[in-house]
């Protein structure tokens, strides 16, 4: 009786592991199926590249942005946006409104230092912080017609310059600088405000991207450094103050 006890007692034990066993891969294949369901309507939600109204909206956007801003600190800013992708809207919503106050805060400087602060320090700084997730997202959107995108987005600047330096020069002659740049800060605001919903990646944000390691092995080529002291005499003429302001 006893070793028919002691049977019966394993042979419950074993029927109770085999149950917890059969219950802990049944919880596991439910939890991957529940995964495969959260991934499974993303990857189907994803729009087209190349075409479709959040593409083309997306290049409208970057467009009128472009025409509205300058170009600086590509190095801080692009390092920061591709580190941190998620946080690439919330850095448009941190400089597009920092941009506009350096405008707003300007046209109340009465000396050189306020105009330096505000129009040569807070406003670059905005614009660092803001362009380039632009350029990231125009970069996940467009694949096949990537160089048609950007060349669009870097037609931008010029086509505004073919009449906007005329504007400010009569604004400037006819109001005065305080006056001429609280109506700027009012016209980006007009013009881009809309457009930022548009502004937006096509792939999901990731906490923090991939990084693949940067080859510096150009810099030890000669025509890297003719081109970049090119680069750099041609910026010295291009880049010219937008707005004389007088003092």
């Amino acid at each position: 009786m006893p070793s028919t006890i002691k049977l019966q007692t394993w042979n419950q034990v074993i029927t109770q592991s085999q149950t917890e066993l059969v219950s802990e891969q049944l919880h596991i294949q439910h939890e991957r199926s529940i995964a495969q369901a959260r991934e499974t309507p993303t990857i189907q939600n994803l729009k087209p590249t190349d075409g479709g109204t959040a593409a083309w909206g997306l290049l409208a956007a970057a467009f009128v942005f472009e025409a509205c801003f300058c170009y600086l600190g590509a190095p801080l800013s692009t390092t920061i946006a591709k580190r941190f992708p998620k946080f690439q809207r919330h850095q448009i919503w941190l400089g597009w409104p920092l941009c506009i106050l350096s405008l707003v805060a300007g046209s109340f400087a009465e000396t050189l230092n306020g105009l330096i602060a505000t129009q040569g320090v807070m406003y670059e700084l905005g614009f660092v912080i803001l362009t380039y997730p632009i350029y990231s997202f125009v970069d996940e959107w467009f694949v096949a017609r990537k160089g048609m995108a950007f060349g669009i987005v870097s037609a931008a600047s010029g086509f505004t310059g073919m009449f906007v330096p005329f504007i400010i020069e009569i604004l400037l002659h006819k109001y005065g600088y305080k006056t001429t740049l609280r109506a700027i800060a009012v016209a980006i605001s007009v013009l881009t405000a809309p457009l930022i919903p548009f502004l937006k990646g096509k792939l999901p944000p990731a906490d923090q991207s991939a990084r693949a390691k940067t080859n510096w092995g150009f810099v030890k080529r000669p025509l890297f450094w003719i081109y970049g002291a090119s680069t750099l005499m041609q910026n010295f003429g291009f880049f010219f103050p937008a707005l004389y302001l007088p003092l």
